[in-house]
């Protein structure tokens, strides 16, 4: 292996591992803010209406599994997990933000730490996805389905007790 080739590698490696991290830790805080919803309360908060702060629990722990699945892909060295990655950090890191508790610390310190090492090894995540016709319909029938179900229990909420908004029909 060349110098550059060296170089190379152990930029996309770096890369991959702080976006790892980050997804773990956004896992673990989410669930832990989903468990004990009474600690949130950030810097942010007071710029976030009360569903917003109510959701950061959740979307944090949505948040780290696809940061888990871009650093799957990341190791692949595929280019849409690193533009996956790069739109992800900055949300993660608001949610650490409107999240602010001693468990979502380190997901801030973290993202901060990996937001330079994923935008500085752009170029070593060159390889474009490939997908099957049967990846591609499994993919969009997922969509569909979760679509629909949420604009249905969306439009039929007065039948549900707990559905108020879009996101409770989630």
């Amino acid at each position: 292996m060349t110098r550059l080739d060296a170089s190379r590698v152990v930029g996309a490696r770096a890369a991959t591992l702080a976006t790892t991290v980050v997804a773990v830790l956004s896992l673990v805080t989410g669930v832990a803010n989903i468990l004990t919803p009474s600690q949130v309360g950030g810097p942010l908060t007071a710029f976030a209406p009360p569903a917003v702060q109510a959701a950061t629990g959740f979307t944090g722990t949505l948040t780290g599994f696809v940061l888990l699945v871009a650093a799957a892909g990341m190791r692949r060295g595929l280019r849409a997990s690193w533009f996956a990655t790069v739109a992800l950090l900055p949300i993660t890191l608001t949610q650490g933000l409107l999240q602010a508790t001693q468990l979502s610390v380190p997901l801030v310190v973290g993202t901060l730490v990996a937001a330079p090492s994923v935008a500085l090894s752009r170029g070593r995540f060159e390889r474009a996805v490939s997908l099957s016709q049967s990846q591609l319909a499994g993919g969009v029938a997922v969509v569909a389905v979760q679509l629909y179900g949420t604009a249905g229990a969306f439009a039929l909420r007065e039948q549900f007790g707990s559905v108020d908004t879009v996101l409770d029909a989630f």
